[in-house]
């Protein structure tokens, strides 16, 4: 058996810490949520209960000027509400799991296709705003996949050893480390209904 070319442990070594990194929140992550039917629960809409309908649609128009405002300004609360929380959660929670899957799989046999997945992941980690709850954690990943993704940006695709060299510029073990740690957090905050 022929031993790997320096090249090739240096994007397996990649492959491996990406596959760690993600690994586990993988299958945390995919509770299905986002696959399930509608629970019925209250939608995004919400009707005040002294909302008082115009008369050009079968209602008695407000009295004076202050019901018309009341009427037409629902007093809305600075929090979101439970079915907007439930959107927000389900498209973190698609980004997550895109994210998961853009990055398993990789093999040092595949540059080209490791390239891809860290393009692919670092979009999908950038395409929603976290919650201030896990906010930390997903700029932590964040900017681990973006740091990769940016140091591939100028690679031959298909150069094994030119893309682990740029891998292995961009993060080190520390930064592995803390992407490491925000997977772990962003999972759990993910697998416990986006509460935390």
């Amino acid at each position: 058996m022929r031993a790997p070319e320096p090249g090739h442990r240096r994007l397996r070594r990649v492959a491996v810490t990406a596959a760690l990194l993600l690994g586990a929140s993988a299958l945390g992550a995919c509770t299905g949520a986002a696959e399930e039917e509608p629970s019925g629960a209250a939608s995004a809409v919400s009707v005040p209960s002294d909302a008082v309908m115009p008369e050009s649609d079968g209602g008695a128009e407000p009295q004076d000027e202050a019901s018309a405002a009341a009427s037409a300004s629902p007093t809305a609360s600075p929090t979101a509400s439970p079915a907007e929380g439930e959107a927000a959660c389900t498209d973190l929670q698609t980004a997550w799991n895109e994210t998961n899957k853009a990055l398993v799989d990789l093999s040092p046999q595949h540059p080209r296709a490791l390239v891809h997945s860290f393009r692919t992941a670092a979009r999908s980690m950038a395409s929603v705003e976290p919650p201030a709850a896990v906010a930390d954690a997903w700029g932590d990943m964040t900017g681990y996949l973006d740091t990769v993704d940016g140091a591939l940006q100028e690679v031959e695709a298909d150069d094994a050893a030119a893309v682990a060299q740029a891998v292995e510029e961009a993060v080190d073990a520390d930064d592995t480390t803390t992407a490491t740690a925000a997977s772990k957090e962003i999972t759990t905050f993910i697998s416990g209904g986006c509460q935390g």
